[in-house]
């Protein structure tokens, strides 16, 4: 059964309510003292706003699950058919996938695809739903619109708002994890002046000193010959690469990484966030919010004042930017997948 929209009375009065408590809080800041803060509860995630979407609260956690590997919570999921078809972000995805339902129950999913280019897996469950969440097709989300979505272990509802224009992302190379030393002909490659610990480099036994000559069979002299090869692969697929240790020549073949992975940390604004998705990029559209959701959080669903679902969480990009897929796309990329996991309103 279709999970049926909030009345036009319930949105009147929860819309009023919600921005009476957030100009109440506004009208408050701004009549503090300079040295004053606005209290925690009239904060735009403090208790008392917070349960101005008490209902959105209970919507959201009932079509919510959260993705666990080895028994670790990794994501949260989006119930999208009442027979048991949830999706979340694939990257997120480990070897010992175990779907926990509203009611605690743990399923094994008994099928899975994913939609590479945007980062989407969809689950199907051997079990029955109650409460689904209806992907709208949603024409354009202005800047400044409210909205809601779950977060962390218990699956809370966070308060934000749309903070910038939809558009697609391009999807970033991949990355080595090493930095570079001298370079040129004379010396016949790239020299390797530091490899980072837990990178693709580390992995592959790549060693300070060594001198990478070819990627694929292409000869690399300078630093920029080696950034431009590696960048134009993807995050996960491998390189084949030549280098030279002493007298000795190896050929290595390395899975590449993510670069805002291995070099978060020269970036200021990465280090105040904490952490953030593993894969931030490469999405044919996003909608981008300030709803501060957990990283493992991903999955979730974005939910307006209506009570309408329009987008899924897909990543964490630092701690004032969250981007989501909006339901338009998501309507399509489950099409693609098959009649397995389309809308059956799609048909």
């Amino acid at each position: 059964m279709m999970e049926k929209p909030l009345s036009r009375g319930v949105n009147a009065t929860f819309g009023l309510g919600l921005f009476g408590v957030i100009s109440l809080a506004w009208g408050v800041c701004y009549a503090l003292e300079p040295l004053e803060k606005l209290p925690a509860p009239l904060r735009t995630n403090g208790k008392q706003t917070l349960s101005s979407v008490a209902e959105l609260d209970q919507r959201l956690a009932a079509i919510t699950v959260e993705i666990l590997d080895a028994e670790e919570r990794v994501a949260l999921g989006t119930i999208v058919r009442e027979d048991g078809l949830v999706v979340t972000k694939a990257s997120e995805l480990g070897w010992k996938t175990v779907v926990r339902l509203p009611d605690s129950r743990e399923v094994l999913p008994v099928s899975v695809a994913v939609d590479e280019n945007n980062d989407v897996a969809a689950l199907r469950l051997d079990v029955s739903l109650t409460h689904v969440a209806p992907l709208h097709e949603v024409v354009r989300v202005s800047r400044g619109k409210i909205l809601v979505s779950p977060s962390g272990p218990k699956r809370s509802a966070k308060i934000g708002i749309v903070s910038a224009n939809s558009r697609s992302i391009k999807r970033e190379g991949g990355a080595l994890g090493i930095l570079m030393g001298r370079q040129g002909l004379a010396l016949g490659g790239v020299q390797v002046g530091q490899v980072l610990e837990e990178t693709a480099a580390a992995r592959a036994g790549i060693q300070q000193g060594d001198i990478i000559s070819s990627v694929n069979g292409e000869v690399v002299l300078l630093v920029e010959q080696l950034q431009a090869a590696i960048a134009a692969h993807h995050p996960g697929e491998n390189v084949e690469l030549m280098l030279h240790r002493g007298e000795e020549t190896l050929n290595l073949n390395v899975t590449l990484g993510f670069r805002s992975t291995y070099f978060g940390h020269f970036d200021r604004n990465q280090l105040l966030s904490g952490e953030t998705s593993t894969r931030l990029s490469g999405f044919e559209q996003v909608m981008q919010h300030d709803i501060p959701v957990h990283v493992r959080s991903m999955g979730g669903a974005v939910m307006d004042l209506s009570g309408r679902v329009i987008g899924i969480n897909i990543a964490r990009v630092d701690r004032v930017t969250t981007f989501a897929l909006p339901t338009t796309l998501l309507r399509r990329v489950l099409a693609k997948l098959g009649d397995e996991f389309k809308l059956r309103d799609a048909e």
